[in-house]
């Protein structure tokens, strides 16, 4: 009986001690807000109603001035060319009505002689391209068929392509490298090789490359090797000292060996 009247008095205790703690709180809560001054919205006599509390913003840079570079009316030409809306050309010649004419930019000089009225009996069309864009700025001559210059022969592959007479007559008359090697080494005495039934003889002491290349199995790379030999050794003495240059051996020296000779 003791120790249950006992927790009946602590939690009262308990019970009470937690209602003072409210109604303490609840106290100092309303005496807070009596002590805060009233603020009025829109009241004109209350600045701080009206005044927004100041903020630490930081000062700005100065605004730099950009430069400004003004461009000139012919820089802009030269960046935005404006296409013409006209090409004005001289005509002149064997036209009907010679003169400057304005024409469109797409005109050709074919466009320029008829505005000019055509062309004369006398001209020769054949000197112009007509079909060639006339120019801004420039003359147009249609010359007549006695000034006009005297046309160049033509092209000998045009007149193959397009004349079979002359196809068979070119390629009857062609010359072939054989035949050029051939009537070089006639007219001049010198180029063509020696055969075994040739007399003549070279001179190792004085025979030039060319000459030097008429012997068998000699060619222009051994020519000058023979030539350097002999500036080298202070000339051939025998002819047999031929195989002391580089490349001529014991079989090639027997085929040349009839044609040389060191006096």
């Amino acid at each position: 009986m003791k120790s249950s009247s006992r927790s009946q008095t602590i939690g009262l205790v308990a019970v009470a001690g937690i209602i003072a703690l409210g109604m303490a709180g609840k106290a100092y809560q309303q005496r807070r807000v009596t002590t805060l001054p009233p603020i009025v919205l829109n009241d004109p006599t209350n600045k701080a109603s009206l005044t927004p509390p100041l903020l630490d913003v930081p000062a700005l840079p100065p605004i730099l001035k950009a430069k400004t570079t003004a461009v000139l009316p012919s820089k802009m030409e030269e960046a935005f060319p404006v296409k013409p809306s006209e090409i004005v050309v001289h005509v002149t010649g064997a036209v009907k009505k010679p003169g400057v004419y304005h024409l469109s930019p797409q005109a050709r000089e074919e466009d320029a002689v008829k505005a000019a009225g055509g062309v004369l009996a006398s001209a020769n069309v054949h000197a112009l391209n007509l079909a060639a864009h006339a120019e801004d700025g420039s003359q147009i001559h249609v010359p007549t068929k006695k000034e006009a210059p005297p046309q160049s022969s033509p092209d000998p592959e045009t007149l193959v392509r397009h004349d079979p007479a002359v196809t068979k007559s070119m390629s009857s008359a062609r010359v072939t490298p054989t035949s050029v090697k051939a009537s070089k080494g006639t007219s001049s005495g010198k180029g063509d090789k020696l055969t075994p039934e040739s007399k003549e003889k070279i001179n190792l002491n004085t025979a030039g490359g060319d000459e030097l290349q008429r012997l068998p199995g000699i060619g222009p790379a051994m020519a000058e090797r023979v030539l350097a030999y002999r500036k080298e050794a202070g000339g051939f003495k025998t002819i047999e000292e031929m195989m002391q240059v580089k490349g001529i051996g014991e079989k090639k020296y027997a085929k040349m060996e009839r044609f040389l000779r060191v006096k």
